[in-house]
């Protein structure tokens, strides 16, 4: 059982575009601009540093348009954009701006849309077309600004502060044009980030399987994201476990069970040949889904895969919380009761105690003992400011 689900693990190119910078490029380019600058060369050392800053302003002002075309093209297929990032790295700045969430980063050589794309019907048409409008605003931009430098050269060549930051433009828009012409990907702080057009030519190649795999991840995350917005809206000040606990609760009021069940049977095929860590991640999303959201038919399937996690990580605490819980709710309560009370005395993690304590105390009601299941249901609400953990188990429990 884990409180946050972050599939940013798995490689999700419906969500994200990239837009790659390559460094040794950068370092060519820069000097053959540095000596030429815009027709003869840089008057003083000042002025050099002012192309500098201008080349930097440039590449994040080309990768937002860059970016930002994604973004127009998704919202005319009417798909939810979340936002946009500019860069890989520690985060600098995070703000609100045309509706977007926007995030900047230490190396601002590459962007990032995300957006969810939930609907199957023409999906490689679209992504396509999505994929494509990055390079093509990114094209029409440089046009743009080229043609007005190109046309006003003389007027700004004699304005000295002006020409190096013509001359900042001029390296951006043919370095960035040039890695648009190929098909690349490489590493930046260690993610591995890949041009459009390495995307572009691999969309209408997917199969079936990667179509239903993308979908199921955005269809889930989706609503997640809407869960953790509706209780972010209407409660403040709120304990991580209680947060973790009320948007676990919200996502189930949300969405539609057998939906959400065939989207995360999606992202659990697609684990098979995954490392442990998506194993790990998409597996406890279906057993912590079924445990919050209490329907007996998914809890012979998702003690299934809990068996699996426990298999690959028996030592974890919070699969041995998802495994006894499981247990507990397939019949096995002495051998479910007695892995949670393991979970409840070693946990670190309020959300693994909260949990475990529920499920034990359902387990003293299976079996008739009505004051310990009471005991036990007020351990688990002393995590949670009184609520209930479990909304099921609350409710039957206190009828």
């Amino acid at each position: 059982m884990r409180w946050f689900r972050d599939h940013k693990s798995q490689s999700q190119d419906d969500e994200n575009s990239y837009q790659w910078l390559n460094f040794p490029f950068s370092i060519l380019f820069l000097s053959i601009y540095g000596a030429i600058d815009f027709g003869g060369g840089f008057v003083s050392l000042a002025h050099f540093v002012f192309f500098l800053l201008s080349v930097l302003v440039w590449i994040v002002v080309i990768v937002a348009l860059h970016e930002f075309g994604h973004v127009v093209v998704a919202r005319l297929f009417r798909m939810k954009v979340m936002g946009i990032t500019i860069g890989e790295g520690r985060t600098l700045a995070e703000f609100s701006l045309l509706g977007l969430n926007w995030t900047t980063k230490a190396y601002p050589f590459c962007g990032c849309v995300t957006y969810y794309h939930t609907d199957k019907k023409n999906w490689k048409t679209k992504e396509f077309l999505i994929t494509l409008a990055g390079p093509a605003m990114e094209a029409l931009v440089i046009i743009l600004l080229g043609s007005y430098f190109w046309l006003n050269r003389n007027e700004l060549n004699q304005q000295e502060l002006i020409k190096p930051f013509v001359t900042g433009f001029l390296f951006c828009a043919v370095t960035f044009l040039l890695i648009n012409l190929f098909s690349m990907e490489g590493k930046i702080d260690g993610k591995v980030v890949k041009t459009d057009i390495a995307n572009l030519l691999t969309i209408f190649s997917r199969d079936d399987r990667e179509v239903n795999e993308q979908v199921a991840v955005c269809y889930y995350l989706d609503n997640w994201r809407d869960a953790q917005h509706v209780v972010q809206q209407n409660y403040h000040q709120l304990t991580p476990v209680l947060e973790s606990v009320l948007t676990w609760q919200c996502f189930i009021d949300l969405t539609e069970a057998s939906t959400i069940a065939n989207a995360l049977r999606v992202l659990v095929k697609s684990s098979d040949e995954s490392e442990n860590d998506t194993k790990l991640v998409n597996l406890d999303s279906f057993c912590t889904w079924a445990i919050f959201l209490g329907d007996r038919k998914y809890f012979q399937e998702a003690g299934v895969y809990s068996e699996k996690l426990y298999e690959i990580f028996p030592e974890d605490i919070s699969v041995n919380g998802s495994r006894g819980s499981l247990l507990i709710m397939n019949g096995q309560l002495d051998q479910g009761m007695d892995m949670l009370s393991r979970v409840y005395e070693t946990s670190t993690a309020d959300f693994d105690k909260t949990i475990s304590a529920a499920f034990i105390a359902w387990a003293y009601h299976l079996k008739g003992q009505k004051a310990e299941a009471k005991v036990w249901l007020e351990k688990s609400s002393e995590y949670t400011d009184g609520k209930w953990t479990i909304d099921w188990i609350g409710k039957q429990l206190t009828c």
